[in-house]
């Protein structure tokens, strides 16, 4: 599922979130980005915080989100920390796998951030 991450109604981001429909207690985000003129305003973890919120709203079987990162992207990598993913050790075609757990303890840290 593609979605546009937008300030208004000006698009600055794009990604798609992906799982499937047998294991829907697991999904990824692929391609998430913001337009390199819109970064470091924030809107990358507002765009995390409401996926967050919807998927404990609309999908409360997903109990975690996935993602990869250019290895080299150590600003993203920062970003996702921060707002709450892990680096899981594992890496998938050459990057780093990181995992935003919706169960257990995450709630409480992610809660911290919104």
């Amino acid at each position: 599922m593609p979605f546009g991450i937008y300030v208004y109604e000006q698009i600055v981001g794009f990604f798609a979130l992906i799982y499937a429909p047998a294991r829907r207690d697991h999904y990824w985000i692929n391609h998430f980005f913001i337009d390199s003129r819109h970064q470091r305003r924030g809107y990358g973890s507002a765009a995390l915080r409401a996926l967050v919120a919807v998927l404990r709203a609309q999908h409360p079987q997903c109990h975690s989100v996935n993602l990869t990162v250019n290895p080299s992207n150590h600003a993203a990598q920062h970003l996702y920390r921060r707002c709450g993913f892990a680096d899981t050790g594992e890496v998938a075609d050459g990057e780093p796998w990181y995992r935003l757990r919706l169960t257990g303890q995450f709630h409480a840290a992610a809660r911290q951030h919104e």
